[in-house]
């Protein structure tokens, strides 16, 4: 639909960092579908020298969450999939890391718990052969833990553990368990 620069250029001094002066620019992209006529889709992207940087977009797209991901915790499974897609790994696992604490934290009696207490009591609520066949809650949420306590964005391991959050509530799904803390299904 439209291009629109919306930085006037300008020459940047760059204390000795690159060449003597950069230029900087600044640009709006505005797409529509030609079939649907839908929402437009508008980028930001900014050229600063020669390297060309997508900085952001309107709308973010909505992720749909599956439907055996709980509900409370559904809003940073989006997240973690949304920041990782938009280049912040780091941000992805840290959301995984908080999906699984405000779950493991939706049970009666957590709050005073530690993070690792609440897992712990979680994990033992769990019927033997499914902890022994299925993913453990508790085995990716140490792995997240370590990845960012030396903020290491690692896609390799956003990767593995989404599947392994979403393998784990699909089999407590299939299996009928109840929801964790109120007795329900």
């Amino acid at each position: 639909m439209s291009l629109r620069e919306i930085l006037a250029s300008h020459p940047k001094e760059c204390g000795g960092l690159g060449p003597p002066r950069t230029m900087i620019q600044a640009f709006t992209f505005n797409f529509q579908c030609q079939s649907c006529k839908g929402l437009p889709e508008v980028f930001l992207v900014h050229r600063i020298g020669s390297k060309i940087i997508l900085s952001g977009r309107a709308p973010i797209e909505k992720v749909c969450v599956p439907r055996f991901i709980p509900k409370a915790s559904g809003g940073y499974y989006s997240d973690a999939i949304v920041a990782t897609q938009s280049g912040k790994t780091l941000a992805g696992l840290f959301f995984l890391r908080v999906l699984i604490e405000q779950f493991v934290y939706s049970a009666p009696d957590t709050a005073e718990l530690l993070a690792d207490q609440a897992i712990d009591r979680y994990m033992a609520s769990l019927p033997v052969d499914f902890k022994d066949n299925f993913p453990s809650l508790k085995d990716v949420y140490s792995k997240l833990s370590k990845a960012l306590h030396r903020a290491k964005a690692d896609d390799a391991l956003f990767r593995e553990s989404i599947d392994d959050i979403e393998r784990h509530f699909d089999a407590r799904r299939v299996r009928r368990l109840p929801n964790w803390g109120t007795g329900q299904r």
